[in-house]
C-alpha cells in the first residue's frame, strides 16, 4: 500500500503511466535552502482547512514547463534546521 489515496492515483498517476502528461519535481531553493537534500529544506508545509498550504521558494525545478504535476518539498513539522519532517506534495500544474 503506497502513501496515495484511490482517487489521487487516478488523478495523478494514471494520465502520467498513460504518457498524458508529465511531471516535475520541486526542491531546488535559493540559498540558504535545500539543494541536493531535503535536509535543509526552507520551504514549509501547514494545514488550512481541508488541504496545505506551501511557502516557499524554488530556484530551479526540473521539467516544470508543459508539466501537468509538481511534486514539491516542503517541510511539515518542527523548526526549519529540524532534519524531519520533509514530505511530498502533489500540485496540480497550470495552463499558460
Amino acid at each position: 500500500m503506497g502513501a496515495a489515496t484511490d482517487a489521487q492515483r487516478e488523478r495523478y498517476l494514471a494520465p502520467l503511466a498513460r504518457g498524458e502528461q508529465r511531471s516535475a519535481f520541486a526542491m531546488t531553493e535559493p540559498p540558504p535552502g535545500a539543494g541536493p537534500g531535503p535536509g535543509a529544506l526552507r520551504t514549509v508545509a501547514r494545514t488550512d482547512g481541508d488541504g496545505w498550504l506551501v511557502n516557499g521558494r524554488r530556484k530551479f525545478t526540473t521539467g516544470a514547463d508543459g508539466a501537468g504535476l509538481f511534486i514539491v518539498m516542503a517541510r511539515a513539522s518542527a523548526e526549519p534546521d529540524f532534519t524531519g519532517g520533509a514530505t511530498m506534495f502533489l500540485v496540480p500544474g497550470f495552463q499558460r
